[in-house]
């Protein structure tokens, strides 16, 4: 190694200090066709250069330091000192019951539950940037995250837009010559890759969608930034910025060429088209570009209303946290807001003492 040449040192690096991206604890490597031995084989302690490492261990979750409850689970979670249960007919102890209160009640449309829970009123409100911004469904496919969006397209009113994409075969990727006379182009248009833009790419104006490329880092145009469509042109998608520093700018999103290779496949996929995908469900790992939001979906159980009563006064301030968003019922309508808060068994009331004013 270079390194080593430079400080004549023989440690991996050269002795260099170097921050080991990624969240493994989160999201495994990706092994294909691999067993779960081959999975925790390439994981990175698993790696002859993770011996000399000095582990760090982050005490504080920045984003949801507020719930301690949630944050002790996952870090047991990843910790494995969660008790597993073995399904029927398995052998192997690998499955982890979740609490109650971190489940939407089951249906017969399991996509429909998810969206309805996450995006109350969808109909009405899918175009206020304050609620597309606080709101997303994570899921670890993309067979999945194209599910769920094509469901709420659906749902929405306004006109779908499709653009086509361009697809081709990089002349350099293959060792047979001729290789693109091989693959037809309905063929490689049917082909989904990870990080590219689907061949049919459906849209409507006022949805959220997200970059799959860097186009403009300096106007926070990054892979994982968020928008909302204003205008769907032939060749350029207008768009509004909805997160990131740059939130609220209106900026244009062209059409780009991107490649992918898959070793399933023996070539280089070329594929023109818009760098971009709905956005209101999104891979674990796209969402890490960003803050999701604090909404939490759960059930509620008749016998908790006593560990409430007496709990507030009038006039003070307090501070509610691990609750329930619900649509309104009946005609008692106290407030005038549309929805009302469910309290669970995790829920916490604490006053807060100081001026808040």
């Amino acid at each position: 190694m270079r390194f080593n040449d430079v400080n004549s040192n023989d440690k991996p690096f050269g002795g260099i200090t170097v921050l080991l991206g990624s969240d493994f604890r989160q999201t495994l490597s990706v092994v294909l066709k691999g067993r779960k031995e081959d999975v925790v084989q390439a994981s990175i302690n698993k790696s002859h250069i993770w011996k000399p490492c000095q582990l760090f261990v982050l005490t504080e979750n920045m984003r949801i330091k507020d719930s301690m409850s949630f944050t002790e689970w996952v870090l047991a979670l990843g910790d494995g000192k969660l008790p597993t249960v073995s399904l029927e007919g398995e052998d192997d102890s690998c499955w982890i019951k979740i609490p109650d209160d971190l489940l939407i009640p089951d249906s017969d449309d399991h996509v429909a539950s998810v969206v309805l829970n996450t995006y109350l009123d969808l109909v009405n409100r899918y175009k206020d940037l304050e609620y597309l911004r606080n709101r997303g469904i994570l899921t670890p496919t993309n067979q999945t995250v194209d599910k769920i969006n094509s469901y709420v397209l659906n749902v929405i009113s306004g006109d779908i837009t499709t653009y086509l994409s361009s697809d081709s075969i990089c002349k350099a990727s293959g060792k047979v010559f001729d290789q693109d006379m091989m693959f037809l182009v309905e063929f490689l248009s049917s082909l989904k890759f990870l990080g590219l833009s689907n061949h049919e790419l459906h849209l409507k104006i006022g949805i959220p969608i997200i970059l799959l490329r860097n186009i403009n880092p300096s106007a926070c145009l990054c892979n994982g930034t968020r928008l909302v469509v204003t205008q769907l042109a032939s060749l350029v998608i207008e768009g509004r910025i909805i997160t990131g520093t740059n939130i609220g700018t209106k900026v244009f999103i062209p059409r780009i060429i991107m490649s992918s290779a898959d070793p399933k496949w023996p070539f280089v996929l070329l594929r023109r088209q818009f760098p971009v995908c709905p956005s209101f469900s999104m891979t674990i790992n796209k969402s890490q570009a960003y803050n999701q939001g604090d909404h939490i979906h759960a059930t509620i159980q008749k016998f908790l209303i006593h560990k409430f009563t007496n709990l507030v006064d009038e006039g003070k301030i307090y501070s509610v946290q691990n609750f329930k968003v619900i649509d309104k019922n009946g005609n008692y309508m106290p407030v005038s807001h549309q929805y009302k808060l469910l309290l669970l068994p995790t829920t916490t009331i604490k006053e807060l003492r100081g001026d808040y004013s």
